[in-house]
């Protein structure tokens, strides 16, 4: 709570004296009646009467500290927060494709390099597609002023969020995301910027981006790469593309729990030109901790421009405090005048 006049506060320094005013200073009366002897009344009559002279009058105390608080100009404020934010649109295309299986661990390579195979014994190896869904999650959380979608593709693209504000439900999608979303395991990354270009089309933000993550070489769908990037450019759309995997990672074997040694075919030549053309960037990541950067770096890159406005309202608060002295000034007088009857003299 905040005070219109606060300088009224400093009436309070004057309570004490009021106190003492109405308490405990002794004052001559001019009684209505006199008595001959007040030593005849009971002593116990004249402190019940004083105690009941006391009741009366802090009720009065209590009115004159309400009146200073009202007087201060006593208000509440609230203050609110408008956000007007020029997002980006920014669609996230995931590579599902069984390559994704692999594992980019140098100590279980080593292992098998020396044995021919590691057997996962606590199952804690983590593959390709798990560690992108994990840093695709956070990215999505940290930019909160854009909105994004996500489109997963093998064989085929499939657009499995359009464009959305809402993170949360976002964040739950990229967590589900499977192998078995789409059964066709091939690479189609001409087909994944062409959905992701579909759902970029309609957005009306200045500033469009497509992250495009894979391990793999384009080789299945009707529309190459080389179209796909031409499309991206046509739009005005930017693709950052990002190569992920080691270049001798582990692959699952038939037998569950054993991975061997495999070999990574990444076309960094397609990715890198796919990036020159529609003023993106391409990177690669051999294993998670580089993906993280990338996904910082990007971040950095690609900035919303946002303008806070905070509003302050103040609500007037004096209104209870009059109400309050009112009623305190009544309940004196009814006190005085109706309860209690108070012997002359101001009880002696």
């Amino acid at each position: 709570m905040i005070f219109r006049e606060p300088l009224f506060l400093l009436l309070f320094l004057l309570l004490p004296l009021l106190v003492w005013l109405l308490f405990f200073r002794k004052r001559r009366h001019h009684p209505a009646l006199v008595y001959s002897d007040a030593g005849r009344i009971a002593p116990n009559l004249i402190r019940r009467a004083r105690r009941m002279l006391m009741l009366t009058r802090a009720p009065a105390v209590a009115s004159w500290i309400f009146l200073v608080i009202a007087f201060a100009g006593p208000q509440r404020e609230h203050s609110f927060e408008r956000r007007f934010s020029e997002g980006v649109d920014i669609i996230i295309a995931l590579d599902v494709s069984g390559s994704m299986r692999s594992v980019d661990d140098r100590n279980a390579l080593a292992y098998s390099m020396q044995h021919g195979h590691y057997y996962d014994l606590d199952n804690t190896l983590v593959n390709r597609l798990q560690h992108a869904k994990s840093l695709t999650g956070e990215f999505v959380h940290k930019r909160a002023d854009d909105r994004l979608g996500l489109v997963i593709f093998a064989g085929y693209a499939v657009m499995k969020c359009p464009l959305t504000f809402d993170h949360e439900m976002l964040g739950n999608i990229i967590r589900e995301v499977d192998f078995s979303d789409i059964e066709q395991q091939s690479t189609a990354i001409g087909m994944a910027i062409a959905s992701a270009l579909q759902g970029l089309a309609a957005s009306k933000s200045k500033s469009r981006i497509l992250i495009l993550i894979t391990d793999g070489v384009n080789n299945a769908g009707t529309i190459g790469p080389e179209t796909a990037s031409e499309m991206a450019r046509a739009l005005g759309v930017r693709i950052y593309t990002v190569g992920i995997g080691s270049d001798a990672p582990l692959l699952p074997a038939r037998r569950p729990g054993y991975y061997v040694p495999s070999q990574t075919d990444i076309d960094q030549e397609a990715l890198q030109e796919i990036a020159r053309k529609t003023g993106g960037e391409y990177f690669y990541a051999s294993d998670s901790r580089e993906l993280a950067g990338i996904y910082e770096r990007i971040d950095s890159l690609e900035k919303s421009m946002i303008e806070r406005r905070v509003f302050i309202e103040r609500e007037e608060r004096y209104q209870g405090f009059l109400w309050l002295a009112l009623a305190s000034i009544i309940l004196s007088l009814l006190l005085r005048h109706l309860v209690f009857r108070i012997m002359p003299v101001e009880a002696l």
